[in-house]
């Protein structure tokens, strides 16, 4: 498939999801697609699979292993931080009403800034 599919297939996917929220996404594509193609429609599929995952989550650390992955890639995006960081209030929300586990999630060192 060529670059210029993928990106089609995925923006297609992207606006379906934006369309009805409450569809499940197709992940294995959506993923395969998000790493295929990255840059921004990728990202907007992350944080969209994310949603999906809140609506219905797994019982084990998916949720926050996607958070976390996505905490990651945007940690240097006030843009991209303002779109995650509602998820993640909702994602311990959820840990504290016991509707998923608490899990501890390792994270790439921050590089120190210079003020």
């Amino acid at each position: 498939m060529s670059r210029e599919d993928a990106t089609e297939r995925l923006r297609r996917l992207v606006e379906a999801q934006e369309q009805d929220p409450s569809a499940p996404p197709d992940p294995d594509e959506g993923r395969l697609l998000a790493a295929a193609v990255g840059g921004d429609l990728a990202f907007r599929w992350r944080v969209l699979e994310l949603r999906g995952l809140l609506l219905a989550p797994p019982q084990d650390d998916t949720v926050a292993e996607r958070y976390g992955e996505l905490l990651e890639e945007a940690r240097n995006d006030p843009d991209r931080l303002a779109q995650v960081r509602p998820l993640g209030e909702r994602l311990r929300a959820m840990q504290d009403a016991g509707e998923l586990p608490r899990v501890m999630l390792a994270r790439a060192p921050r590089r120190h800034r210079p003020q």
